[in-house]
């Protein structure tokens, strides 16, 4: 099925409930949709989702409290962990080829 880039409005925000996100991005992991539901949303014209940094800085803080009490955690968490920020700060991680960013790390396959 091909995704209709008429439908998508890209720019219209909205506010959910951390549990919500967090129970939309745990059905995405448990299924292993990563990689297709990125391509899908770039098949939409969809190539950034608009976030506050505030959130991802407190989660990034997280990180680095689990990494620094030894938990053996990915690569990519703590390249994550140890980037200056997000929201393209300067120092912070790129998102490799996905096109600019700071939050998200390298692709998997430099991680």
């Amino acid at each position: 099925m091909t995704p209709n880039r008429d439908d998508m409005n890209i720019k219209k925000l909205t506010q959910i409930s951390v549990r919500r996100f967090s129970f939309f991005m745990k059905c995405i992991a448990e299924n292993d949709l990563w990689d297709e539901a990125e391509i899908w949303l770039e098949e939409l014209g969809c190539t950034e989702i608009r976030v506050s940094s505030e959130p991802i800085a407190a989660v990034q803080e997280l990180l680095k409290r689990k990494v620094n009490e030894g938990e053996p955690l990915s690569a990519r968490t703590k390249l994550v962990a140890e980037s200056a920020g997000c929201g393209g700060s300067a120092g912070g991680v790129n998102d490799g080829d996905a096109g600019g960013g700071g939050d998200a790390g390298p692709p998997p396959n430099q991680a």
